[in-house]
């Protein structure tokens, strides 16, 4: 579900659907 949070806090790299979107927001969703 730390994808949902990624959404709101960056929607525009979410739509892009980059690399760094996937991998980053995990590990900064779950640090962060």
């Amino acid at each position: 579900m730390n994808g949902a949070v990624e959404l709101g806090r960056c929607p525009a790299p979410s739509k892009l659907g980059t690399p760094r979107d996937i991998f980053g927001p995990e590990k900064q969703g779950r640090g962060a």
